[in-house]
């Protein structure tokens, strides 16, 4: 169901740019074409051809790119994070008189709470996954098809190219997932074996979201997602702090290498406005360990808000937003800084007069 509604989506959102119609109107000419003069062959080879790239761009391009973010947004949830997932994001070419000239990349967007590590999962997991799939196909298929296997090859190559292509490091106007993979893999000074066993982890994660369900827990590696962290950090995401509390402090005295804990304990006592001193000790411990996470610095900049600091408040939330400058919650904290500065300094030049 989710790969149906992103393809509709997708379809959707393709059909509004002006190459989309071109590509239709052109179809519909050379079928015109074709239909009164059957017999001409160039109207043949002209109906044919535009039939194919009709094909592809409608109708291949939208299935892939939604099975690949669908597999971004499954290997999410299987990482605990499905609150995390806020839509697609869909970016166009635009030309003069803002015409939408031709759809180049379709993202899910995510919003706090991903670790790194887990982002390169993400990343890297959905176009992995769909090649091994493209593999497992071509190899079941080729002992029983009576296809030629130049046209299986081709047919496969072209099949190929958006997973291939979205591994590509690449920037412009978007980030392709391989660009995202590398930058995210800087951040955590990742060895290359590391590296490709996170990716390995992202297929994995995908085929248990595939074949076993969300709900499932997972192992990969040194790292165990624990069913009650995981319902914990949905407690978190639901606003019901004191039933997260109670857990999170728990699995505390099991695991203190995890910043993911510590930044969610620090969240619940600082929305519950109680322990703000231990709060901004746990975000602190969880900067610690991952001092490239954008969200750990609106932790402490949020506790340091409720505890009245408004400076440190800005001073930390500038270090998230020069992280990741356009998350809107950020965004909306820092306005609710300023706002409470501004009162402040109006309080400020009242007693003064």
């Amino acid at each position: 169901m989710l790969v149906l509604f992103v393809t509709f989506q997708i379809i959707r959102y393709t059909l509004r740019s002006i190459f989309a119609k071109i590509l239709l109107v052109f179809f519909i000419f050379s079928f015109l074409l074709y239909h009164f003069s059957p017999s001409f062959a160039l109207f043949h080879v002209i109906f044919r051809n535009f039939a194919i790239l009709n094909f592809f761009y409608f109708i291949i391009q939208p299935i892939f790119i939604s099975v690949e973010e669908s597999l971004h947004m499954g290997i999410c949830i299987q990482n605990g994070k499905s609150k995390s997932i806020v839509g697609l994001g869909i970016t166009y070419f635009v030309i003069k008189r803002n015409h939408l000239i031709l759809i180049i990349s379709v993202a899910s967007k995510f919003q706090r709470n991903i670790e790194l590590s887990k982002k390169i999962q993400i990343h890297g997991g959905a176009p992995l996954l769909i090649l091994l799939f493209l593999c497992i196909i071509i190899t079941l298929i080729l002992p029983i098809t009576t296809i030629p296997i130049k046209t299986l090859v081709l047919f496969w190559l072209i099949l190929s190219v958006f997973p291939i292509s979205s591994l590509i490091p690449f920037k412009f106007i978007f980030e392709t997932d391989g660009y995202c993979i590398l930058k995210d893999a800087k951040h955590l000074k990742f060895p290359k074996p590391k590296l490709i066993r996170e990716l390995l982890c992202g297929i994995f994660y995908g085929l248990r979201y595939i074949f076993l369900g969300s709900k499932h827990t997972k192992k990969c590696g040194i790292e165990v997602a624990n069913a009650r962290i995981v319902n914990a950090f949905n407690w978190v995401q639901k606003g019901e702090f004191e039933n997260a509390l109670n857990k999170l402090e728990e699995e505390l005295k099991n695991d203190n290498n995890n910043p993911e804990l510590y930044n969610n304990t620090a969240w619940c006592y600082c929305e519950l406005g109680t322990k703000i001193y231990r709060a901004i000790t746990l975000v602190k411990k969880a900067i610690e360990l991952n001092p490239d996470e954008a969200t750990y610095y609106d932790t402490l900049s949020w506790c340091y808000f409720k505890k009245g600091d408004i400076n440190k408040a800005k001073h930390f939330l500038s270090k998230a937003i020069s992280i990741e400058p356009h998350n809107s919650i950020f965004q909306s904290h820092l306005r609710k800084i300023v706002k409470k500065s501004s009162n402040l300094l109006l309080d400020k030049e009242e007693e003064k007069c």
